[in-house]
């Protein structure tokens, strides 16, 4: 890790990565598991991510391996806004893995399998004195201080972040499992008493500013089961704030002495939920504290954000994929009634869309395929245009080059696409005589065979009537439900009649919202009026102000009207880019696009990429 100019962190994480399987089936063993989703998993990574989520800038510093599971944990933390220049790729060491279930609400089981794992390879010359010194909390996984290499590292680290007066906090993080004390198969196992783990953790203690265990581990870490004791143990080699994690009981911080019972510390009660799966509870309540324990919030305080972000994650499927953005944490503090429900909340589940788009909105300079045949020579051409795109996104710096397909897309082209750079958005194959329920469960059933980054495009007419049919929103609806379970983004275009069709777009959007949908991209046709621009910026701003944004579908027999419309749309501050209806030769569709894609990074003002 070489040292580099930087703003500076509000916490550099050194910990575990690894990838969950978490089995769909629930409430059976893992042996009835038919299908599973996969999720960035590990503590580290979860406190990571979910700092991140949480609007901290984070760092993570570990090993993964070379490997596609490796490149899946680097992107989720990319996408979480997690800096990733000190996330070592092992050459020799696979990225460990492990399958979870859910055998009742709360109770969970897992394999892990870790053999050489890569973050115990981590070594003290791979310590990046910069990163840690410019941040204000290092915190770090108490498992890497089960081998010498990454002990080393780990102390090397806290040694430069006592030096620049950086604060230090550890996560125990104990699993037996990770020290050698039993097998893969016994990974859910989560207390083994042992002494030669205490050897190694308790002198640790002084290094500290922050401990945070469970029960469990603070008896590790103190050498007792005897909790008071623990807690004296700890208490004796160090002055670190002690905060000890009570699940649906919320938690206890001591500040000072420990007091005669554990009750007598500082107790902060958790709200009351319902609990889907109470993994990845007490790194969403590390994340949640250190939310406020970076603002030098009062300890209660840190304290509140830690059980509102570990509650909200008992509510949901996975880890740190179920993590909460900081909107989610001031609604549900907000409530005075609580939310028990959390994953039948629309709200919250509103805000949870939201803050899984990742960072910031990219523009979409795309073309549409969809509107060209795709059988036989069409493929072919389809093809050559896709190339087209490509290669002008490469030789003009165009980021966000995309194009949209039809469900009839041959697989082969789908896949080549794919594993290019270009943004895809695919229609869905449907029956148009079914019913929007029946429509909806297709929808579902497609998208399980779906790569994550398709986003599904909807495309919906309003040219015989002013307003969608009832049965386009319910469909709308249905789709948009689907994508929630999958995590496919949904960009809705709107078709709308070629006269007098301006004046219902913004009330079109409306009934979207209010029903409950919210894509994360809108594709509408070229409105020539900037009165119906600021009338859908209006709508968007009102009812999903993080929206990825509005793109204008532009046919190439009106590219003379392309740079007003682009103007006008990118001064409403929700343009989302463009998509291109081709026509023509393949060499003039990609001058076409050429030309529209200089005309809006100059309607956007940039002088660079789009």
């Amino acid at each position: 890790m070489s040292g580099t100019d930087r703003a500076g962190f509000d916490v550099v994480c050194i910990g575990r990565a690894l990838v969950d399987f978490y089995a769909e089936q629930i409430d059976g063993p893992l042996e009835e598991m038919v299908s599973a989703v996969a999720f960035a998993g590990g503590s580290g990574t979860n406190i990571a991510i979910g700092a991140a989520k949480l609007g901290l800038k984070v760092a993570m510093m570990t090993r993964v391996g070379n490997d596609h599971l490796g490149r899946f944990i680097r992107a989720t933390f990319e996408a979480a806004g997690v800096d990733v220049r000190h996330v070592i790729t092992d050459p020799d060491r696979p990225t460990p893995h492990t399958v979870l279930g859910v055998l009742n609400p709360g109770t969970f089981v897992l394999d892990l399998f870790a053999r050489d794992r890569p973050e115990l390879a981590l070594r003290p010359e791979e310590v990046d004195e910069a990163a840690i010194s410019s941040a204000k909390v290092l915190v770090v996984n108490g498992a890497l201080f089960a081998a010498p290499d990454s002990e080393a590292m780990l102390r090397k680290a806290l040694a430069v972040a006592r030096e620049a007066g950086v604060r230090t906090a550890l996560d125990v993080d104990y699993r037996p499992v990770l020290w050698g004390l039993m097998g893969h198969g016994q990974a859910n196992r989560m207390f083994v008493a042992s002494e030669s783990v205490t050897e190694r953790l308790l002198p640790t203690v002084p290094l500290f500013d922050l401990i945070v265990g469970t029960e469990e581990e603070i008896h590790i870490t103190g050498g007792t089961t005897d909790t008071v004791a623990a807690l004296r143990e700890i208490r004796a080699r160090g002055t670190a704030t002690i905060v000890l994690k009570r699940g649906a009981r919320g938690c206890v911080a001591f500040d000072g002495a420990i007091p005669e019972r554990p009750e007598d510390g500082l107790v902060v009660p958790s709200a009351r939920v319902e609990i889907y799966n109470n993994m990845g509870a007490g790194d969403a309540f590390m994340a949640g504290f250190l939310k406020g324990w970076v603002e030098d919030a009062l300890l209660e305080i840190c304290c509140r954000y830690g059980n509102a972000c570990g509650a909200i994650v008992v509510s949901r499927h996975g880890c740190s994929d179920a993590s909460p953005s900081w909107a989610e944490v001031e609604d549900f503090l907000g409530r005075p009634g609580g939310v028990f429900r959390v994953s039948r909340d629309s709200r919250l589940t509103h805000l949870h869309r939201q803050g899984n788009r990742g960072q910031g909105r990219a523009d979409v300079c795309g073309v549409a395929l969809d509107r060209l045949p795709a059988g036989g020579d069409g493929e072919s051409r389809l093809r050559r245009i896709a190339e087209g795109v490509l290669e002008a996104a490469k030789a003009e710096g165009i980021k966000g080059a995309g194009l949209t397909l039809g469900a009839s897309c041959g697989r082969r082209l789908l896949a080549d696409l794919t594993a290019s750079d270009l943004w895809l958005a695919r229609g869905l194959a449907m029956a148009g005589d079914a019913s929007p329920f029946v429509r909806g469960v297709e929808t579902t059933i497609q998208l399980r065979g779906w790569p994550r980054r398709h986003v599904v495009y909807l495309e919906l007419s309003a040219v015989e009537r002013p307003s969608l049919a009832e049965e386009q929103l319910e469909l709308a609806e249905g789709v948009y439900r689907a994508c929630g379970a999958t995590t496919n983004e949904l960009m809705v275009g709107i078709t709308l009649p070629e006269e007098g069709g301006e004046q219902p777009a913004a009330q079109i959007l409306a009934d979207f919202y209010k029903n409950g949908v919210c894509p994360d991209r809108w594709c509408l046709p070229a409105l020539g009026s900037r009165p119906a621009w600021d009338e859908i910026a209006g709508c968007v701003r009102r009812y999903d102000p993080d929206c990825r944004g509005v793109l204008v579908r532009l046919p190439s027999s009106s590219l003379e009207r392309a740079e007003e419309i682009f103007a006008m749309l990118a001064e409403t501050g929700v343009g989302g880019g463009f998509i291109l209806e081709p026509g023509g030769s393949v060499d003039g569709i990609v001058a076409d696009y050429r030309r529209l894609a200089a005309l809006w990074r100059a309607a956007r003002g940039c002088t660079g990429s789009a």
